[in-house]
């Protein structure tokens, strides 16, 4: 909880600062970008109520809405927009996919750490990577893992797509030769006879074969020559390839929400709900500031709203507001301060024919979609601060931590090469992973108590953060 509040006021920093230099209100960018991405379609009548929410909350700017009159002349793109309607829910009216920045990485090793990672992803420092998520290990995938990079825009992480399958990380064997003499000295204090002189390498070196034929009578010049390049293959150190990239543009969150309509029903554009809506932002932008701790920090304050003639225009920067500093996308509930890259993208609202009359319920009855933006907005309103950061896995991180600590509590060393099980029948393994695997496997009910004790220690933390418990 405390790493979402810091989160939050980075944001809110970043957020600020483009703000700022933005102009003096900044109601020019943030509108633009939220309408960039006009729609020319209307959700079909019988949608409206059973539509998903979509995220954003802004009206279409003039002239992005054209009429069809005058278009005779344009039958497949009409035909086009006509199957478009169709679809409903299912199609997209105008928006492509979004350039991808991404790049997802395969295979990774235990033994690659995130600096050598980082590293490599940025091709000797040519590319900036903006942000890498580096996924749990797999078990059934030879304990590999998988990343996420983010680069600073499309082509750099097209480029560095190409580049990469080239790539490699390499780990060092030895650093420096004196390792190898103490190695050889180790061997000869416990065998007390010199190793075998290693041939192959005298067969591999000409240059120290050259050496040995003058080193009685030959050149001396030659051999001075010669020296300095030994001594340089000597120092420089060995190196194994540890991982060579499999990477691949990250397409999994452009599949994951081409497929969205991004327009809001006609219902969020009349002036009730924009009225009703406008007020409940507020509500949650400021609620969400306070048990966040950045109530002081808002660049939104009710002076700033109130200079703010076009009421639609104060919805939509609060929206703005919640979904790049608290990571919440209004109209679809959805909230994600962990990967605020997991957002789905803003939607539109449609612009209404001013002749056009929408059914309004007299008895004051919701439909579907205003039901479903309403409960939300009610759930984070009843809210006394964040819960447990990704809830379940929060949870499984501690228990993972107290199995640990029980399985190095119950392994014991006694040498190079030898650990013991604490437990009866005590019995003992050449490595500590050995150990470890049979007190998963032999050794359950021990463990299993362990589990539950961090499972009692999650639900009394769970009672104590819960919004309902009094």
């Amino acid at each position: 909880m405390k790493q979402i509040k810091e989160e939050t006021a980075e944001r809110l920093r970043i957020f600020a600062e483009e703000l700022q230099a933005s102009g003096d209100t900044a109601l020019p960018e943030l509108i633009a970008e939220q309408t960039r991405e006009a729609e020319s379609k209307q959700i079909p009548a019988e949608d409206e109520q059973t539509a998903e929410p979509r995220e954003g909350g802004e009206l279409a700017s003039e002239g992005e809405h054209k009429s069809d009159e005058g278009n005779d002349d344009q039958p497949e793109k009409d035909a086009q927009e006509r199957l478009n309607e169709k679809k409903g829910s299912e199609g997209v009216a105008s928006n492509l996919p979004k350039p991808i920045d991404t790049l997802f990485i395969r295979g990774i090793p235990t033994k690659v750490t995130r600096a050598q990672l980082r590293e490599g992803l940025s091709c000797e420092g040519k590319y900036t990577v903006v942000s890498l998520r580096i996924g749990e290990v797999q078990p059934m995938r030879g304990l590999s893992r998988f990343a996420w990079a983010k680069y600073e825009s499309a082509e750099i992480a097209n480029a560095a797509c190409e580049a990469l399958p080239d790539t490699v990380i390499k780990e060092p064997v030895a650093a420096h030769p004196a390792e190898d003499d103490v190695k050889k000295q180790s061997e000869v204090d416990a065998s007390g006879e010199a190793p075998p002189k290693d041939t192959e390498e005298k067969e591999k070196s000409p240059v120290e074969g050259v050496e040995e034929e003058e080193g009685e009578g030959g050149d001396q010049s030659a051999k001075a020559d010669d020296a300095e390049p030994v001594e340089a293959a000597k120092a420089e150190p060995r190196a194994n390839v540890l991982y060579r990239f499999d990477v691949s543009l990250n397409k999994e969150r452009e599949r994951r929400f081409v497929h969205r309509n991004n327009v809001l029903p006609k219902i969020a554009a009349t002036a009730p709900r924009l009225k009703h809506d406008r007020e409940q932002v507020i509500a949650v932008m400021r609620h969400m500031d306070k048990y966040r701790e950045v109530e002081g920090q808002n660049p939104f304050t009710e002076e700033f709203l109130a200079s703010v003639e076009d009421e639609p225009r104060q919805l939509d920067l609060c929206i703005h507001y919640l979904y790049k500093v608290h990571c919440f996308a209004y109209y679809s509930g959805i909230e994600n301060p962990d990967d605020p890259t997991a957002l789905p993208e803003m939607a539109t609202r449609p612009k209404i024919d001013p002749n056009v009359v929408i059914a309004i319920s007299s008895s004051g009855d919701k439909g579907n979609w205003e039901r479903k933006v309403d409960d939300k907005v009610a759930e984070i309103l009843a809210r006394r601060g964040d819960k447990a950061r990704n809830g379940a896995q929060d949870g499984s991180a501690r228990r993972n931590k107290k199995l640990q600590e029980w399985f190095d509590a119950n392994t014991r060393t006694e040498g190079e090469g030898r650990f013991r099980c604490a437990l009866p029948p005590y019995k003992l393994f050449m490595g500590v992973e050995f150990v470890h695997k049979h007190l998963r496997l032999k050794h359950v009910d021990a463990r299993n108590k362990v589990r539950r004790e961090r499972q009692r220690e999650n639900l009394t933390g769970s009672m104590l953060t819960s919004t309902n418990f009094e």
